[in-house]
């Protein structure tokens, strides 16, 4: 048993980071309220190499006060030997999040820069490099952010891929979510994965009922919406002082993710 170590976004080892553009991310599997036991499709799985190590990054929710224990249980089903199992992979693609308090809310942090400093106190100075990252990323001007209730970024695929499915992430202040599939060829799209109505403790994999096969050219597009005027309705915040919104990691940061498996 090794002691642990605070992280934001990834786990800060080279060679073991989670957001690349249009490439395979480090990520093995993860969990969010309302997920299930991460059962793969049929012939399919994670790699796993003898020797390989595992970093498990955990959130902790500590509104109601720190807790004096903490456990949880990892537990991996491995496929019979010999079988012909064909490799999934994970890609993240992330949109930048730039929400402004509402008209009725007043605050220090409601600036962005104070938020940002806000955010790199609370958690790290990467933090809030990070947000200028994704704008860059999704074809944004990190000079110039522009304030939207819509959060939105396309990915453009490599090469030739077999989406098997792919699941949202967002936090509180999330209204919907949308994962979408663009055929370059035939112009065509398809929806990997819906939610009108956001529900944090609902955050199922959305499977394909068979996988879709992507060419190179290919794009992933994840659309997220916001009500930041949730915020005076949510138990969450209601000790909390209203802030300028970009990506984070906390109660009063969002994300916008879409986490999407494939093979090649």
């Amino acid at each position: 048993k090794e002691p642990g170590w605070s992280c934001f976004g990834d786990t800060g080892i080279p060679g073991a980071t989670a957001f690349s553009p249009a490439a395979p991310s480090s990520w093995i599997s993860f969990w969010a309220p309302g997920g299930d036991f991460k059962e793969y499709p049929a012939n399919t799985g994670m790699k796993i190499k003898a020797g390989d190590q595992f970093i498990l990054q955990s959130h902790f929710h500590l509104r109601s006060g720190a807790q004096k224990s903490a456990s949880m249980k990892v537990t991996l089903s491995l496929a019979p030997a010999g079988a012909k199992t064909s490799e999934l992979k994970t890609l993240l693609i992330a949109a930048p999040i730039e929400l402004a308090c509402t008209s009725s809310e007043k605050g220090p942090l409601c600036a962005r820069d104070a938020a940002l400093a806000d955010l790199a106190k609370r958690t790290s100075t990467k933090a809030s490099l990070q947000e200028n990252t994704l704008l860059y990323i999704c074809g944004k001007d990190p000079r110039n952010p522009v304030a939207s209730n819509t959060s939105e970024c396309t990915s453009t695929l490599p090469s030739a891929t077999a989406i098997y499915g792919a699941t949202g992430h967002m936090h509180q202040l999330g209204r919907t979510i949308n994962i979408t599939y663009f055929n370059k060829a035939t112009g065509a799209s398809t929806t990997l994965s819906s939610r009108d109505l956001w529900d944090f403790d609902n955050q199922k994999t959305d499977w394909q009922p068979k996988p879709i096969q992507a060419s190179q050219g290919d794009q992933i597009k994840v659309t997220c919406t916001y009500d930041v005027s949730l915020r005076s309705k949510l138990p969450e915040f209601r000790d909390l002082s209203p802030n300028y919104v970009v990506w984070g990691e906390g109660t009063r940061d969002e994300m916008c993710l879409a986490i999407v498996n494939y093979t090649n």
